[in-house]
């Protein structure tokens, strides 16, 4: 997943495409700017696939090119395109750099440009779908920093959880950004490594007045994606 303002650099062979690779709109944005820098060598496609994550943390494929709202083609070293009004609709967006002679490496990024004030709640979250995990989010040092614990399972089913915990975002910030954090204990001394980067977007509030969230990560080279619900108001 694109975090808001931060650049991920990638290297593709001749032909090749990231089709995994999306930004997450929130509902407060009003103009979102997509952009490759470096891009001599890829064009630049964007394609809207709904309103977020399905049922479980797995990444489907982007739309086929000829579904892409909008395409930056040739030889520019930069590639931009910017959506506002009408045109940006909340949601996934997949951003599809795709190299015609490989090799170069390339930057992408996705920025919100301008926003109003989300709903943001600090409360516990989980995914209806995904029963026996979910995540706590919470504030500390007087608000200047957030953190969250996301309690989930091991591939071979056993519990486990793992911390978040990053400067607070701006009071009108869609989203928030934190490395992921595996914390241990040997019996004596403490040891925290970090194993990936988490990004959450809020999504607004549901009918029934919940705060919901896409919560979107990677962890150990494994990615993942799935919205989440306020457990109660």
């Amino acid at each position: 997943a694109l975090a808001d303002g931060r650049s991920l650099t990638l290297r593709l062979p001749a032909g090749g495409a990231h089709e995994r690779l999306f930004f997450d709109v929130p509902p407060t944005a009003s103009q979102v700017s997509f952009s490759l820098d470096g891009a001599g060598d890829y064009d630049l496609f964007v394609a809207r696939a709904g309103e977020g994550p399905g049922s479980d943390a797995s990444i489907a494929a982007a739309p086929p090119r000829d579904q892409a709202q909008r395409q930056v083609i040739g030889a520019a070293a930069s590639k931009t395109i910017t959506l506002a009004g009408g045109d940006l609709l909340p949601g996934r967006w997949y951003v599809t750099p795709v190299a015609r002679n490989g090799g170069q490496p390339v930057q992408v990024r996705a920025r919100i440009d301008a926003q109003s004030a989300p709903v943001r709640r600090f409360s516990h979250y989980f995914n209806p779908d995904r029963s026996g995990h979910g995540l706590l989010l919470d504030e500390a040092g007087g608000g200047s920093t957030w953190i969250a614990v996301w309690y989930t399972y091991l591939a071979d089913g056993r519990p486990t959880w793992y911390l978040l915990a990053a400067p607070a975002p701006a009071a009108t910030a869609g989203q928030w950004t934190s490395p992921m954090l595996r914390v241990a204990w040997d019996g004596t001394v403490g040891h925290v490594t970090e194993v990936g980067e988490a990004t959450l977007t809020f999504t607004g509030a549901t009918g029934d007045g919940l705060s919901s969230l896409t919560f979107s990560y990677r962890l150990d080279g494994v990615t993942g994606s799935e919205r989440m619900l306020e457990l109660t108001a």
